[in-house]
Parts: structure tokens; sequence; C-alpha cells
């Protein structure tokens, strides 16, 4: 194979006359030598693995081949005017994983909300994720005084920040409500208490009671989630950017770092409500504990702190030609869109995530009321889970980036899968201990995330110039959209199982016939998720099938308008579920066990109050 130096073919520069500076590259390749950024066993690799293509390796070749302005991870965190865009996902990490690390505590444990009210809850306040296409369509054709990132960066921030502030007075103003407990740390007191009985009490701490409007809380939480996607997108626009400045060897490794940067200031979120919210209220037994609302203003600092690196971040003034009429931009799009290539990515992260995403209804439940875990394990539990997504992406942004994508995903998934077998032994009470079930959930995050940067590196492949954010959000919208029906699918799954999707708690839990329910749903759930393995064959093998594919597969007007559907499906209807489950977590449609008639109320609603106040909490 001459892999030194191939042509441009005449049919490769009519399918990509559409990009803004297409031509202008394809003059400068075409005499160029691409040794230095496409290596060659990455192009001898798959010509060995896909005879059917070899005829194409010149194909293979990088469209940002040429790198001009170079850049490596290295100067995003040496040089305070780049720092910006890292520091948003250290800023991400706070919020996002600070909003998910509350939930349990304040939902489970002190609410004691229906399973999959919850379910929908962690759906709902991260709903925006399954928007970005909007957002990054924004950022690319709305340039704020010929910048298109920074001012986006500057007005997500700053509302986020405002709306975190608001939940944390929100929540201080009704943190007015008696909790007691006795010397085995069960609750004996009632949200209408004023006193604790004498003699028995040996802890008693204030909280949200009657007057705590849950819907209201998570409104705020959702809010701030519309604010702080406005910088989340601009980031990710800015990182593709940045990704088709790196050295072929090396491209998707400062995406890689940025999600570490990420999910390390989650795991410090989930460290600080291990021990901070780890008091008798919470299933805990500190006696010395921070309140819900000193939480919320540390997630509002945990974002003012980074202001300083927004403000001063350089951002070039984007090249005229780049920016566009909106009508331009969406005929860009949508001939981005009908391209079969980038069609079928965003088809495989929609129907792959539809089913290996899917999980199991209860598993709140399962820690609550058979292992007896508390908040600090809980939390701990999202620690290892995030240290252990943080060195994943570490490793294979620093060694396997030229890697199988597909033999990623097949082995995440496979290896996900199987440790669902280990619930068993919690389900039959063979093993009940809090640190086992803290094991068997460290692997539940790893395959979302090893799928999330497969996308994103198969994506850097086929982003055009100009639209960098929208083709990043077109791609991990679909993925975030499937999460979303996956949850309604878990509900609807877990509606088979009456006990442990009641809102009974323990009184359903401690039913014998509760086990058989649940393993039951761990054989589905697993059936399912193995499903996913059928469309593996839509995820390119690696960054030179992914640029090949995109170059030689041509386009299609019904790859587009499929594309639009599955997504559109996917954002509107995971988005509608999971709001009815919201408003109404009773009703069988969404994964409840029945409501009283004309209403959204339990059935049983009214021995839940007895139920709840008799839990070893």
């Amino acid at each position: 194979l001459d892999w030194q130096q191939r042509p441009i073919s005449t049919k490769q520069q009519q399918q990509h006359s559409f990009h803004p500076e297409r031509k202008a590259l394809q003059g400068t390749m075409a005499t160029s030598n691409t040794r230095e950024y496409l290596t060659k066993g990455e192009v001898e690799g798959a010509a060995g693995i896909f005879p059917e293509e070899d005829e194409s390796v010149a194909d293979a070749e990088s469209e940002y081949g040429v790198i001009t302005d170079p850049i490596t991870a290295h100067d995003l965190y040496t040089k305070p005017t780049l720092m910006g865009m890292p520091m948003t996902y250290l800023a991400v990490g706070v919020i996002y994983g600070g909003q998910g690390a509350i939930l349990y505590p304040l939902y489970q444990l002190i609410l004691e909300s229906p399973q999959n009210y919850q379910n929908a809850i962690s759906s709902v306040v991260a709903l925006f994720w399954s928007f970005k296409i909007f957002y990054g369509f924004l950022s690319d054709s709305v340039a704020i005084r010929g910048k298109r990132r920074k001012p986006y960066l500057l007005f997500g921030w700053t509302f986020s920040i405002i709306m975190t502030a608001i939940q944390a007075i929100y929540v201080a103003a009704n943190e007015n409500t008696l909790y007691c407990f006795n010397e085995e740390g069960r609750k004996i007191s009632t949200p209408d208490q004023v006193a604790c009985p004498e003699g028995e009490t040996y802890f008693e701490t204030y909280s949200v009671g009657k007057d705590f409007n849950g819907n209201f809380f998570v409104a705020l939480m959702f809010l701030t989630n519309f604010a702080y996607m406005f910088a989340d997108v601009a980031a990710d626009g800015l990182a593709v950017e940045y990704a088709h400045r790196e050295p072929l060897n090396q491209r998707g490794r400062i995406q890689s770092y940025n999600y570490c940067m990420r999910f390390t200031t989650t795991c410090v979120m989930f460290l600080l409500t291990s021990f901070a919210l780890n008091t008798p209220l919470y299933g805990g037994s500190f006696t010395v504990g921070m309140s819900i609302s000193g939480y919320l203003w540390v997630l509002t600092a945990g974002q003012a702190v980074w202001l300083p690196f927004w403000w001063i971040m350089e951002e070039k003034e984007v090249d005229p030609k780049l920016v566009t009429s909106v009508a331009h931009k969406l005929g860009l799009a949508w001939q981005l869109l009908q391209n079969r290539a980038f069609a079928a990515l965003m088809i495989f992260n929609v129907i792959f995530n539809c089913f290996t995403s899917v999980g199991v209804v209860g598993n709140n439940g399962l820690a609550a009321y058979w292992v007896g875990v508390s908040a600090l394990q809980y939390n701990l539990s999202g620690i290892f889970q995030y240290v252990a997504v943080t060195l994943v992406i570490w490793i294979n942004g620093k060694y396997f980036v030229q890697y199988s994508w597909r033999c990623l995903q097949s082995f995440g998934l496979i290896t996900s899968t199987f440790m669902g077998l280990l619930s068993l032994m919690i389900v039959y009470n063979i093993n009940r201990s809090p640190w086992f079930w803290v094991f068997t959930q460290v692997d539940t995050t790893i395959l979302g995330m090893i799928g999330w940067m497969t996308a994103i590196w198969a994506c850097n492949e086929m982003a055009p110039p100009g639209l960098e954010g929208t083709a990043l959000a077109l791609a991990t919208t679909s993925n975030n959209a499937a999460i979303s029906v996956s949850v309604f699918f878990r509900n609807l799954i877990g509606g088979m199982f009456p006990l442990l999707s009641s809102g009974n708690g323990a009184r359903d839990y401690l039913k014998p016939e509760a086990e058989d329910q649940f393993a039951y749903n761990i054989y589905i759930v697993m059936a399912v998720n193995l499903f996913g393995l059928v469309f593996m064959w839509l995820l390119p093998y690696q960054k030179a099938q992914a640029r090949r594919r995109f170059q030689t597969w041509g386009s299609s007007t019904p790859y587009g308008f499929v594309g639009i559907a599955i997504v559109s499906v996917a954002m509107f209807y995971g988005t509608s579920t999971n709001l009815a489950t919201l408003f109404c977590p009773c009703s069988p449609t969404w994964g409840g066990s029945g409501c009283n008639e004309g209403t959204c109320d339990f059935a049983t609603a009214e021995i839940t109050e007895e139920v709840g106040n008799s839990t070893f909490f």
C-alpha cells in the first residue's frame, strides 16, 4: 500500500463539495505527506479487516491531515488563556454530579418517593442533555461579537449559578421539619411532630418536610440543567475544533482528558455527599453533618470559582466564511444528516442505547430495604463508579485511542450485563453486605461512558468546518435521547412486577415473592441489553473506517429522514413519558402500581406513610 502519499479521488471531491472549506483543503491534501498524521498500522489494519474497502485507502486520509496551527492536550492545561474549556468540564462535573448525588438521600431516604418517580426525576433533571442539537446549532450559527463559544460559556454559567443559589434559598426556607431517632437509628417521629419523645431520642435534626414541594425543586434543577447546557455544548464545539488541530495519532486525547476532568469533580461531589450527608436522617451514623441547603451553596461556589478562567479565555474571531445565514446553516446540516455514514452513526446511538441502557427497576428499593445501604455507602458506590470511569477514559485516551471501538463497546456491554448476575446473590439473601452491593454497581456507568467516547471519536472524523457543535450534538443527542427512552422501558418492564414499583416501600419488598419478581426482572433486562449487540455493525471500527464510510457511502434523502425521525421520536417521546411519570407516578402506563380513581394519588397511599415511619431509618 502506498500509505505515505495518496491523491484524493474525484469521487471523494464530489461527495464533499458541500463543506465551506473543502476545496482549499483538498488542494493542499492532494500534495501533502500524511505520514505524520496517519499511521501505517492504522491503514494496513483497516485494509486487513475490511477487505471490501481496500481500494479506498486514499479515503482514510484525514480531511484535517494538514495542520497549520497544531494544539495538544498539554497546551490546554498549561496556558491560562486556554484553560477556560477544561474548566468548563470541571464545573459540569460539579453541578451534574452534585445534583445526581443528592437525589438518593433526598427523594429515597427523606421523602421516600416511589421508584418509578425517582427514575423519572433522574432523567428530568438532566433532560436538556437530550436537546444538545439546538444548543449546538445556535452556537455554530449565531456568533456574538465574532465569537461562537465564549459568550455562551459566560451566559450559561452565570444563569446556572443563579439557579443553584435559588435552590439553596428555597431549601433553607423549608428546612423546618424535626426528625427524631432512637438508639437503633430508626425514625420515631412524623413530619407533623414538633418535639421528640422523652427518654428515647439520641439524635434529632431538621430537614425538609411536608411544606417542601418536591416537584418545584425538580423544576429548579430542570432550569439549572437548561442553563449550564449552553456552556457545555459551546465547550463541546470548541473541543471538536481543537480535535481537528490534533495530530491524527493523538486525536481524541483532548476530549478524553476533558471528560476525565468532569468525572473527577463528579467524584468529589459524591465524596462530599457521602460524608457530609451521613447523619441518621440519611441512614448514617455521624452526629454532625451538612444541611441540604449548605450542600447547595457548595454547588453554587463550585461553579462560581471558575468564572475568572472563562472571562480571560481567548477565542479567535470566527472566519466570516463559517458564519453564514441560519437558512444556509440549516441546508448544510441537512446535507450532513443525509450522509449515510453519519446517519448510521446516529441510528446506532439511538437503537444501541435504547437496549443497553435499560436497567432494573427497584434498585434503590433493594439497596434501602434489603441491604440497608446508607447515604454514605450509596454515594461511595457513585464515587467508585466514576473513579473507574475516569480511569477507563484516561486509559482509552492515552493507550487505546486507535483500538477497535466495536471491541471496546462489546467488552463493556458483556461485562456490564453479566455483572448483573451478581445481584442475584443479594436478591436471594446469599450476600446482603452493603459493600458487596457497592461492588456490583461499579460497572454500571462504564459502558455508557465507553459508548459516549466512541460516539465523540467517530464524530470527530465526520464533523465539517463550521458545524462542529451541531455535528457533535447530533451524535450525542441521539445517545442522550435514547437513554431517556430507556428509562421509560425500564419503568414499563418494572410495571410487570408490582411489588417492585408500588409506593408501599418496605411492606412489599419484605414479601417472599418480591425476590422472584426481582430475579425475573434481572433476566429480562439482561436479554434486552445483550440484544444491542445485533446493531454493532453500524458503528465504525476505527477512525480510518469512519472517514472512509463518510467519504464513500454517499448521501441519501431517506437516510436523512430516518435519522431525523429516530432522534425526534427518542427526544420527544422520552421527554413526554418521563414528565408524565413525574406528575402521575402511580399510573400503570408509566410503571406505577395504580391510582385512586380520577386522581394521580397511589391507591395504597394511605399506608405509605405508616410504612415509611417504620423503616430502619
